[in-house]
């Protein structure tokens, strides 16, 4: 079906699926990484980790600035034009921004932990996930320039699969060893896998720089700040979606509710996957049957990939409910089966995501990024108002629970986006649409 789907375009169908192979591989990386802090680590323990990473990439984000999408742009211009100076320019200039952005943001982080201890934790273990916010956006930058550079698949490896690896590499050391694993040890783990990760990649952006461009004079970059801006805004939204409820949850509610929300966070990611598949294969054939105005194609597109969504995160729902706390009983310890009720909720939210399909994926794809940016700003501000009082009253399933609200919000005001946009409908009623849509055309 894929195949179909994409048509021409098989280099970009190489190039999406060799990206979600490595997706897939850094999401089992990444659970793995879950299963052993899990049992390494007490709740209260992997809820503190927890809430420092969270931390840790809010602030990178807000340090990228959206300076990974303009290198990404920029340095692939400069690329096709040859303009070498420049290109050295865009790599040398957005680097020093995000580093020194994010050095700021980790000695503010630093200076309020001191201050206030009890908002943030101990001194020492924020002192190390400080230390995390440039070497996370940093690693962030240097994979956006290596895939303009030509590494469209290699370059998604070190933030996506290289990192985890190593940090399980560490963890099964420390476990080898049996060194005693602590929070603090558990973030500077994390520390260490992050720097190694970081010069891997600049050597790595060393080597696959063009030679002329090595040996140019750098140009000075000019006028990328108003993009950038709108940029920046976008992914901070994004970003405090994904962590707003372990960080309300730090400040609401125990440490051991953070854990088991972490549990349930690491669990889902195996749910999205089925979703996440469409969302990057169809991601190139969405934008250009948009540009060629083959709308009657578009909308079985949207159809079918709404109906296979919400069918896979259905049954995944199904197994939540019916067998969730037994498997996360024998697979992270008995002390965790209270992550069962916020992965139950989680996984309806991705029941949610699942009906309205590609929906916000289209509109990225086709110019509709205002009404895209304003779904995620309205849906970010109504879970964090929901979440504050559902946490307080019931930890980390009230957390999820907001979480299926801003869900169901930012998909419907997706849904309504493309309706608007283009006359389309993006969710699992879609192919009912597409007869309307038919019948409408040949009247």
């Amino acid at each position: 079906m894929i195949g179909r789907l994409v048509g021409r375009e098989r280099g970009l169908l190489l190039s999406a699926l060799g990206s979600l192979g490595i997706r897939l591989a850094g999401m089992a990386a990444s659970f793995i990484i879950g299963v052993q802090l899990a049992r390494g680590l007490n709740p209260d323990g992997f809820g503190a980790y927890g809430i420092v990473i969270a931390v840790a990439l809010v602030l990178s984000v807000i340090s990228q600035f959206g300076l990974q999408t303009i290198a990404t742009r920029e340095i692939s211009i400069c690329m096709a034009q040859e303009r070498w100076g420049s290109l050295r320019g865009y790599v040398g200039s957005l680097a020093r921004v995000v580093l020194g952005v994010s050095l700021v943001l980790a000695a503010v982080w630093a200076g309020v932990a001191a201050g206030l201890p009890s908002l943030l934790g101990p001194p020492g273990i924020s002192l190390l996930g400080a230390g995390l916010v440039p070497l996370y956006a940093l690693t962030v930058l240097v994979s956006a320039q290596l895939r303009a550079l030509g590494h469209l698949v290699g370059g998604q490896t070190m933030e996506i699969l290289i990192r985890p690896l190593l940090m399980s590499l560490l963890l099964l050391f420390v476990a080898i060893v049996a060194i005693p694993l602590t929070a603090t040890t558990a973030i500077a783990l994390q520390a260490a896998a992050s720097l190694a990760t970081l010069l891997v990649g600049i050597l790595w952006l060393l080597s696959a720089m063009p030679a002329p461009a090595r040996s140019a004079s750098a140009v000075v970059p000019r006028g990328w700040g108003r993009s950038a801006a709108a940029l920046a805004a976008v992914d901070i939204l994004r970003q405090l979606d994904a962590t707003y409820g372990i960080l309300l949850i730090g400040m609401l509610s125990s440490q051991a509710e953070a854990g088991y929300f972490r549990v349930a966070l690491s669990t889902i990611v195996i749910v999205a996957t089925p979703l996440s598949v469409l969302n990057v294969v169809l991601a190139p054939t969405l934008a250009r049957l948009h540009s060629e105005k083959d709308l009657e194609r578009l909308q079985w597109i949207l159809g079918v990939a709404a109906i296979a969504m919400f069918g896979s995160a259905l049954a995944a729902l199904v197994i939540i409910a019916l067998a969730g706390k037994p498997l996360l009983v024998a697979i992270f310890g008995s002390s965790y089966a209270p992550a069962w009720k916020p992965l139950a909720l989680l996984t309806a939210a991705q029941a949610v995501n699942g009906f309205f399909g590609v929906g916000w994926v289209f509109l990225s794809m086709s110019g509709g990024e205002r009404m895209l940016t304003r779904s995620f700003a309205v849906s970010v501000a109504v879970s964090l108002v929901v979440a504050v009082p559902l946490i307080a009253w019931w930890g980390a399933a009230g957390a999820a629970g907001a979480a299926l609200v801003g869900a169901f919000v930012q998909n419907l005001l997706a849904w309504r986006g493309v309706r608007t946009h283009s006359s389309l409908e993006s969710s699992a009623a879609g192919l009912l649409w597409r007869a309307r849509f038919s019948e409408d055309a040949s009247a």
